[in-house]
């Protein structure tokens, strides 16, 4: 099964996405039907191309959500997702950050390379000890941060 490239799964009653991890060749998976998915904990969607994350939304469950280089504007959708305590953001074009301090179990919070228009919507983040890591083009901000981790 190395050989598939595209795997629409939607409008399935999908419940575990372990057995795709043996796709190496994957370039392209639709899971409509996200709703059923609510023992998910821990879900990487890196580098897809995604610009609506309002299909998470139903993912109550989940821990850890990565979606580093995707084209993401609007976290708001995010904000539903009240058990999140670290989620990975780095190189989308996310402008406005003030949904996810809504997320009361937040630890990290990753958010270099996007372009944050407001960055004192981060106070609230920092104030509530969510370690808040990003890069800001223009240096850093006045206020005391964590040190940012760069990626490698």
């Amino acid at each position: 099964m190395n050989s598939v490239y595209d795997l629409e799964l939607g409008y399935n009653k999908v419940t575990d996405l372990r057995p795709l991890g043996g796709l190496k060749s994957l370039t392209s998976l639709n899971v409509s039907e996200f709703s059923s998915l609510k023992g998910l904990t821990w879900l990487n969607l890196d580098t897809n191309g995604i610009t609506d994350v309002a299909p998470l939304q139903t993912l109550t469950g989940l821990t850890n959500l990565s979606l580093r280089g995707n084209r993401v504007v609007d976290v708001a959708p995010l904000a539903k997702l009240v058990k999140l305590d670290w989620l990975m953001l780095a190189h989308n074009r996310i402008t406005i950050v003030a949904p996810l301090a809504k997320l009361p179990m937040l630890d990290v919070l990753h958010l270099w390379d996007n372009p944050i228009v407001d960055k004192t919507s981060l106070e609230p983040l920092i104030a509530a000890g969510v370690d808040v890591r990003f890069t800001d083009p223009g240096g850093f901000l006045p206020w005391s941060l964590p040190d940012p981790v760069e990626e490698s």
